[in-house]
């Protein structure tokens, strides 16, 4: 008996390492960013780059909750929370009539090399430049990128403003 104990011991550590040890990072769809900002343009921006990057390369999950419009007649919202296949998900908080807006975008974990790669081909401005290895920042006015890093996800925090 003691024996099998310590042999489901061994196979649960075994598979918990092996687990750890083989599990890759997220790699995003590649962007077109030609052919997706175009797109985006034809749409007359009725949703943010981001947003529309997700819906064109990812499946929802479900549909959007936590939905609030800032006025009734509003077409679109200005608070919602979608989910989207491998985990991702995205927030957009622009509901303050002031003081500009601000995007999430959560991914399972991402390499930081990636991340920076990933936010330069999306959201690449002349303006922004990279203060340290997590903020992608303009020198004023404009979008700001933040990178967070949790234990099993990458989340790139967006808030646009003056």
């Amino acid at each position: 008996m003691q024996r099998i104990v310590q042999y489901l011991i061994f196979a649960i550590f075994f598979l918990l390492t092996n687990v750890e040890i083989s599990a890759q990072p997220f790699i995003p769809a590649a962007v077109d960013t030609t052919y997706l900002r175009a797109e985006w343009r034809s749409k007359n921006y009725s949703q943010s780059l981001a947003y529309h990057y997700l819906m064109q390369h990812y499946d929802k999950q479900a549909a959007k909750d936590s939905v609030v419009f800032l006025y009734p007649s509003d077409p679109e919202p200005c608070h919602f929370r979608q989910e989207f296949k491998h985990g991702i998900t995205y927030r957009l908080m622009t509901c303050d009539e002031e003081g500009g807006g601000e995007e999430r975008l959560r991914f399972p974990k991402m390499e930081l090399a990636r991340v920076h790669s990933f936010i330069e081909d999306m959201f690449y401005d002349k303006w922004n430049s990279w203060l340290d290895d997590y903020h992608y920042h303009p020198d004023g006015a404009g979008c700001y990128y933040t990178i967070v890093q949790g234990d099993d996800f990458t989340e790139i925090q967006i808030w646009c403003g003056c």
